[in-house]
């Protein structure tokens, strides 16, 4: 059972094997890419402290991605715990601004 996707691969004509190299090079490369230059960009005209608080939001927005798009249920222990990742973000900047 283990072996069966690499059985798979070795029956796949070479370029089809070069264009799915090629997109899982892309979709390891473009969102870093996107993500780092957007992290950079925050840090020229925010605080380093604000941006390094509001990455935890990442895994909220995912979890909300992957409701929206792959209709995955997150369960009541991951809208607890967004919540609670978004109060402390909420609370660090309205810390920060008083």
């Amino acid at each position: 059972m283990a072996t069966q996707p690499f059985e798979k691969s070795r029956s796949m004509k070479p370029a089809t094997k070069l264009a799915l190299g090629s997109i899982v090079l892309l979709l390891a490369l473009v969102p870093q890419l996107v993500g780092h230059t957007t992290y950079n960009w925050a840090l020229r005209y925010l605080p380093a402290s604000l941006v390094a608080i509001a990455t935890l939001g990442e895994p909220v927005g995912s979890t909300i991605l992957a409701y929206l798009f792959l209709q995955e249920d997150p369960g009541w222990l991951k809208v607890y715990g967004g919540a609670l990742i978004l109060a402390g973000i909420w609370l660090a900047v309205r810390k920060g601004k008083g």
